[in-house]
């Protein structure tokens, strides 16, 4: 299945989905802290969730990946950048040989 993507990735075959690019960015800050926004959903929605069961899943899906987003957003995207900041380009082929 790897060898597989890779090779439709590198036929230049792969869709641009920005969307979903964000959120492959944004895995990491997903992963920390979806557990601790579906927890939070399931106390703040409970009410709801008893009377529409099937509501659930997808609210508590989309609590952890918007909550992963948002700490993308304010922490892990200026965090990285402050570790490490960006290389700058060299204006020309001249530049880069100084």
């Amino acid at each position: 299945m790897v060898w597989g993507a890779l090779a439709v990735d590198h036929a230049g075959r792969t869709p641009d989905w920005p969307a979903l690019k964000r959120l492959g960015d944004a895995s990491y800050s997903v992963y920390l802290v979806h557990g601790l926004a579906i927890s939070l959903a399931v106390k703040l929605f409970a009410p709801l969730t008893h009377r529409l069961p099937a509501v659930a899943l997808p609210l508590y899906v989309a609590a952890g990946i918007a909550a992963g987003l948002v700490a993308y957003a304010a922490l892990e995207r200026p965090l990285t950048a402050l570790v490490h900041p960006a290389r700058r380009k060299p204006a020309s082929p001249a530049a880069a040989a100084l």
